[in-house]
C-alpha cells in the first residue's frame, strides 16, 4: 500500500515542474493539464470505481490498476510531446481502482474489531507518503533536468513511480502465494 501510494504522488509532487522543462509548456497550458487530470480523476470516481471495480473483482483490480499505473507513468516520464501526456492520463484513469481495491483486500484480511486500526495504519503510511513523495520526486527532478542534469530525463519522477507501482505489485504476488489455500479472498 505505501509504495502505491509513493507512486500516485508523483503526479501533484512534480507534475508542473515536468512539464515546463520537458515541453516548456506555459503556466496556462500547464494549468489546463491540471484541470484535465482533475476531470479524469472525477470521471474515475464516478465510472471506474463505481462500476469497473465491482465487476472485474478487487483481485483483477489491483492486477490492472497497477500494471496500467506503471505503463502510464512510464509514458508521462518518456513523453516527447504533450500530446503524450493527455493519452496517459487518459489511460491512467483505469489504475484509480488501485487505492480501494488494495484497502478493500486489506480490509477484508482483517478482523472486524481491527477496522480502525487498519485504517489508521493506511492513513498514516499516506502521511509519510506524502512527506517523502517531494523529497524523491523533486531530488530526481533536481538532478535530472536544466542544463547541469547528470542524466537529462526530467520525467524520471514519474519512470520512478513507474518502477513502485510494478514493486506494489510483486509484492502483491508475494502475498498472494503465501496466503494459504482455503484463504480466498472474495473478488
Amino acid at each position: 500500500y505505501f509504495f502505491a501510494t509513493l507512486s500516485s504522488w508523483v503526479y501533484p509532487t512534480v507534475w508542473s515542474y515536468v512539464a515546463i522543462e520537458r515541453f516548456a509548456w506555459s503556466d496556462q497550458a500547464v494549468g489546463f493539464s491540471i484541470a484535465y487530470y482533475g476531470v479524469i480523476a472525477f470521471i474515475s470516481s464516478a465510472v471506474v470505481i463505481q462500476v469497473l471495480l465491482p465487476k472485474i473483482g478487487v483481485v483483477r483490480a489491483i492486477w490492472i490498476a497497477l500494471i496500467v499505473e506503471a505503463v502510464a507513468l512510464t509514458g508521462i516520464g518518456l513523453a516527447t510531446d504533450g500530446w503524450m501526456v493527455y493519452a496517459m492520463i487518459t489511460l491512467a484513469l483505469i489504475s484509480s481502482m488501485q487505492d480501494p481495491a488494495i484497502r478493500q483486500e486489506l480490509s477484508n484480511r482483517v478482523d472486524e474489531d481491527a477496522q480502525g486500526e487498519l485504517q489508521g495504519g493506511l492513513s498514516a503510511l499516506t502521511s509519510v507518503a506524502m512527506i517523502l513523495a517531494p523529497v524523491v520526486y523533486m531530488g530526481l527532478f533536481t538532478i535530472s533536468a536544466g542544463d547541469k542534469a547528470l542524466i537529462y530525463l526530467p520525467g524520471s519522477p514519474f519512470i520512478a513511480a513507474a518502477a513502485m507501482s510494478l514493486l506494489t505489485l510483486a509484492l502483491y504476488l508475494i502475498a498472494m502465494k503465501s496466503r494459504p489455500p482455503d484463504e480466498d479472498i472474495p473478488d
